[in-house]
């Protein structure tokens, strides 16, 4: 089978795509390079929206949809959450002391993992602030992938 690519996001202006998460049928959310999050209109890849990055040195290492709540993970340590067809800035809140370098959802529990060498587990709960649940520690270096089952 031979797969050919129909579309392409311009990578010009210095902003390469660090990675990119489905957020509706018609919409990609992607995380740049130079620390912004562009809402594209699929299959183009259009900007429709774009969220201005935190501050000069943070960035977005990951983006997870949850439940219809996009998730972002920051380069400080925050996690944000953001209403995927608005855009708007839900809640933002820090439990790592290092970069949030993934995440993962499995069975109604969502998982950080960083650069501190731990696991939080989060408690989701309907229009509030996760809940912090659990900690997973004792790793020997950062964690960089986490894997549901």
């Amino acid at each position: 089978m031979e797969i050919s690519a129909t579309h392409s996001i311009d990578g010009s202006k210095n902003n390469a795509v660090r990675t990119a998460e489905m957020a509706t049928e018609n919409t990609v959310w992607t995380a740049e390079w130079d620390g912004s999050i562009r809402v594209r209109r699929l299959p183009l890849g259009n900007d429709i929206d774009v969220l201005e990055k935190k501050d000069k040195t943070t960035f977005v290492t990951t983006l997870l949809l949850v439940e219809r709540r996009m998730w972002a993970a920051l380069s400080d340590g925050s996690i944000r959450i953001y209403d995927p067809v608005s855009a708007v800035l839900l809640y933002e809140f820090k439990q790592h002391d290092g970069a949030v370098n993934c995440l993962t959802q499995v069975a109604g529990r969502v998982y950080s993992a960083g650069n501190d060498w731990k696991v939080f587990q989060w408690r989701l709960t309907p229009n509030k602030v996760p809940e912090y649940e659990r900690l997973f520690f004792g790793h020997t270096n950062s964690v960089r992938a986490l894997c549901g089952y």
